[in-house]
């Protein structure tokens, strides 16, 4: 099974998805700076809520996310299984 991961930029307002951005991060990484119970969620198969402090860390390392604004927008780290 091959996972992709992407951060989904939604709109604000209205819910529409604007981009998928496809990211390879580690899952350590995503562990860490999400906090997450790997009890719960081992390989990081579910979505997570990207706040302000996550997304000024996830810009230094993906800086096409620098053109959002967290005022007008709402990212997720989304996964997905691919063939």
């Amino acid at each position: 099974m091959k996972i992709q991961r992407v951060i989904a930029v939604y709109q604000k307002n209205g819910e529409a998805l604007i981009e998928e951005i496809i990211i390879s991060l580690t899952t350590e990484f995503l562990i860490e700076l999400f906090q997450i119970d790997i009890e719960g969620d081992p390989n990081v198969y579910l979505c997570y809520f990207v706040n302000e402090s996550h997304f000024l860390k996830l810009k230094n390392l993906i800086p096409v996310l620098s053109k959002y604004d967290l005022n007008e927008v709402e990212m997720y780290v989304e996964c997905f299984q691919i063939n």
